[in-house]
């Protein structure tokens, strides 16, 4: 993948996320844990994107249910807006969210979770 300038960082995305999640204590869970990402997804992912998808993981801590150990988001973009199906295994869950981005990707996204940190690499990644 070629690498590109990083579009700049749109605050709004974290404050339309986190308007959806009513918790009061989900700015101390956020980030709560050492999180790595591999080289390709820093070059290839603009940095909005790489902060919803951490945010969809600590967010679903937040609101108090069980988080698995895979996460998978499913990036795809139709009518120029980035749509993230975001799925785990065990326990099941599945959840849409459709973002306005500068740069919309396509691809998949895997987070592995072993409960001391999390590394965020694309699913053709070994």
């Amino acid at each position: 993948m070629q690498k590109r300038k990083q579009h700049p960082f749109a605050a709004g995305i974290i404050a339309a996320v986190t308007k959806e999640f009513r918790q009061p204590k989900a700015e101390q869970i956020l980030f709560s844990r050492p999180a790595r990402m591999t080289e390709w997804i820093q070059e290839a992912l603009p940095l909005e994107l790489q902060v919803a998808l951490w945010l969809f993981i600590d967010l679903r801590r937040a609101e108090g249910h069980c988080v698995g150990k895979r996460h998978s988001f499913r990036l795809t973009v139709n009518n120029g807006l980035q749509k993230v199906v975001h799925t785990q295994l065990f326990p099941r869950y599945k959840r849409t969210y459709w973002l306005k981005l500068g740069w919309p990707e396509s691809g998949t996204v895997h987070v592995f979770d072993d409960g001391v940190r999390q590394i965020m690499k694309f699913a053709e990644e070994r």
